[in-house]
Parts: structure tokens; C-alpha cells; sequence
């Protein structure tokens, strides 16, 4: 989810099993929440099962729910997802190691 690291910690210490995990994307927090993903990467660590690797740059505050969509909000779309990303309007992907 678009949630900060912490928040996602506190939500996965509750499940009373492992068969929930992360899919760890440092670029995502960075662009879409302001997170940190090196802190997320302490914060997460005994949930993390896979890493999404790329860069970007968050250019202004987004809301998660633009990006991701919501229930009763606007429903998740890659292609719009693809747009914003490429407009570079709330933030870029950029090449790996930038």
C-alpha cells in the first residue's frame, strides 16, 4: 500500500500470521509518500520478501489515492498510474542510481 513504513509495520504486527509480506518499492515511498527507504528498510525488516527496484524523485506532495486509487475514490488504473509518472506533474521515475 501507499502507507509510510511505520504505519505498514504497526497494521502487519497485528496479523497473528506470516503469510503477509512486503514487497519492498523504496522508489514508491519516496516519490508517493516522502518515506525514507532506508529507514523502511529497518522499520520493515522481518516482513520484507522481495524489493522493486527503481529510482524517482517526488517533485510535490501527491495524495496515495491519486496514485493508487480508493474505494469509493477513483479506481486503480496503470495506465494513469503511467501517466502521471511520465508527466512527471507529482514525481519521475528516473534511472537506477539517480
Amino acid at each position: 500500500g501507499p502507507e509510510p513504513a511505520a504505519h505498514l509495520k504497526s497494521f502487519l504486527d497485528t496479523l497473528s500470521t506470516n503469510g503477509v509480506s512486503v514487497n519492498f518499492d523504496p522508489a514508491n515511498m519516496v516519490m508517493v509518500t516522502g518515506d525514507d527507504p532506508v529507514q523502511g528498510v529497518h522499520t520493515l525488516k522481518d516482513y520484507i520478501v522481495h524489493t522493486h527496484v527503481k529510482d524517482g524523485k517526488r517533485l510535490r506532495i501527491v495524495d496515495p489515492r491519486k496514485v493508487y486509487g480508493f474505494l469509493g475514490y477513483d479506481a486503480m488504473s496503470h495506465e494513469h498510474i503511467a501517466e502521471m509518472a511520465a508527466s512527471g506533474a507529482d514525481f519521475e521515475e528516473v534511472p537506477l542510481g539517480e
